[in-house]
């Protein structure tokens, strides 16, 4: 395995040891997860993302909702994402009309 993977099964067992710390579990378990998840996906490139669907889910319906046609770079920097990232989400948001079907909302605009 290379270093990542290396480091990644360390932090999965180092997490999963404390984990059984706190259940007052075998130890063993840590090691036991790790090597799991090393047959699982070993071998593979996997990303793991900073939160959950619901939690993403949450943030983008933020995003759309406090997206006023001009304000990319602010909601980037507030959310940790990239301009293109927020445009993206904002290409997605449901309550916003497609250009060329109207305008974008405006930010004197109540959002929904």
């Amino acid at each position: 395995m290379d270093a990542t993977t290396d480091d990644a099964l360390e932090v999965i067992e180092e997490e999963a040891e404390a984990v059984a710390l706190a259940l007052d579990a075998p130890p063993r378990l840590a090691r036991m997860l790790a090597e799991r998840v090393a047959l699982r996906l070993g071998g593979r490139l996997v990303y793991i993302a900073k939160r959950s669907r619901e939690a993403m889910e949450k943030r983008n319906a933020t995003i759309c909702r406090e997206f006023n046609g001009r304000n990319y770079d602010e909601l980037a920097e507030k959310h940790e994402l990239t301009q293109r990232q927020v445009r993206k989400i904002v290409k997605a948001c449901p309550t916003l009309k497609p250009l060329g079907q109207g305008s974008q909302r405006l930010s004197s605009e109540k959002a929904p």
